[in-house]
């Protein structure tokens, strides 16, 4: 997906999106966790993108939306560490997003 992005955009949508964050005049850390939340190693607000990252993992791994990618992402290791995250909290994690998902979808479109 990055690479289309970089091709098509000449950018990626994590730079595009905190150069929107900046255009609008929102908190740079904001603007920064956009802009590193496929890299929060990167981030001086690591913690922000981390969360943003795994949460961007989740919703992968559910195929809520659609990213365009082919494969669910990998977190880094150092994000789980830092975070304190292991598999079972993973995992945990994404089961009750789902089921919160699926009570969403009933509340507001009837779909059970």
């Amino acid at each position: 997906m990055f690479t289309a992005e970089e091709e098509v955009f000449g950018s990626d949508h994590s730079h595009i999106g905190a150069a929107l964050a900046r255009h609008w005049n929102l908190p740079e850390r904001l603007a920064g966790m956009i802009e590193y939340h496929h890299f929060p190693a990167n981030q001086a607000s690591f913690f922000e993108a981390a969360i943003i990252n795994v949460a961007d993992i989740i919703v992968n791994a559910l195929e809520i939306g659609n990213s365009g990618e082919f494969f669910v992402p990998v977190i880094e290791p150092d994000v789980c560490q830092k975070l304190n995250l292991d598999k079972d909290i993973l995992q945990s994690i994404a089961s009750e997003t789902d089921l919160q998902l699926a009570d969403i979808f009933e509340i507001i479109y009837g779909i059970v």
